[in-house]
């Protein structure tokens, strides 16, 4: 960062950054007794759809109900249940509320619907910081998703300043690589070592 371009805003991914959800493929396969790879290449196949708002819940549960048979509780999908396996990453929580006293803060994360309503409606106390997230950009409303450059050109107009003045947080290199692009700064976040993460963005920060 140079002195001439200071950081103003900071928007983070969800997903590998605020909240660890990675176990989760795990997690549901072998509670609903499906096969792991089965199950990945499945949510791999609709991820995307599911992003951009192109394929709800219900229809989710129709897809999987003709791949895996009626395994899983009926509503489960449309209500966003996956939510309860997520849980906070503390430290970077921790991290956010000190960085709140000095930056705008946003969200820029990759996410259906369902799940994004029900972390926010009834699970935002344990999943979320508690600061203000003051532009929240998701990519089912959006109906584009990262690292597609439209949704990062969309993230920087909101806020009103330069690309250059907005650091973009994210566990996925070529969501930041994407960024970058854009004109953004960016920073990878390790979910698997989030204090090292947070040293590098303390030392960026203070450049």
């Amino acid at each position: 960062m140079s002195k001439t371009n200071p950081i103003r805003f900071i928007y983070f991914d969800v997903g590998g950054v605020l909240l660890e959800f990675e176990h989760v493929r795990t997690e549901i396969p072998r509670n609903f007794g499906l096969d792991k790879e089965k199950y990945d290449r499945f949510m791999t196949k609709v991820a995307h759809e599911r992003s951009v708002g192109k394929l709800n819940g219900q229809e989710l549960e129709v897809l999987f109900t003709r791949e895996f048979g009626k395994v899983f509780p009926q509503g489960y999908w449309t209500t966003g249940q996956a939510v309860e396996l997520f849980f906070p990453i503390k430290a970077m929580h921790d991290f956010v509320v000190e960085l709140a006293k000095h930056y705008r803060l946003g969200l820029l994360t990759n996410v259906s619907r369902e799940i994004y309503e029900r972390a926010q409606n009834d699970f935002a106390k344990q999943l979320y910081p508690p600061v203000n997230f003051e532009i929240k950009i998701t990519s089912f409303e959006e109906g584009v998703a990262k690292p597609d450059l439209e949704i990062y050109h969309r993230a920087i107009a909101r806020t009103g300043i330069s690309a250059g003045e907005i650091l973009f947080i994210d566990d996925l290199p070529e969501n930041i690589a994407a960024a970058k692009q854009a004109g953004m700064q960016g920073i990878v976040f390790e979910t698997k070592s989030p204090t090292k993460t947070i040293e590098n963005l303390r030392a960026l920060l203070s450049a």
